[in-house]
């Protein structure tokens, strides 16, 4: 096994991205795989295009269901395991 060095985590927050409002999404092994499930996930709501777009680095805003997503890098201490 690999140790990991590094992991991805995906919050969604309210239009503001308020601290308060952070709730994680779900935890990944690799960027691209974190940017594939805020595609997956967030591109669109019950079938509706939600009209996401880039808000900076690994943010993403959606005015038309006033939400954002984020993915924030969280280095490991002493590596961890898959």
């Amino acid at each position: 096994m690999s140790a990991l060095k590094q992991i991805y985590l995906l919050y969604q927050y309210d239009i503001y991205f308020t601290k308060s409002s952070a709730v994680l999404f779900g935890a990944f092994s690799s960027l691209k795989l974190a940017t594939e499930a805020v595609h997956i996930n967030f591109d669109k709501k019950e079938g509706v295009d939600c009209e996401l777009y880039s808000n900076g680095d690994n943010q993403w805003k959606s005015d038309k269901f006033e939400f954002g997503v984020a993915i924030v890098e969280v280095e490991l201490i002493g590596g961890g395991t898959r």
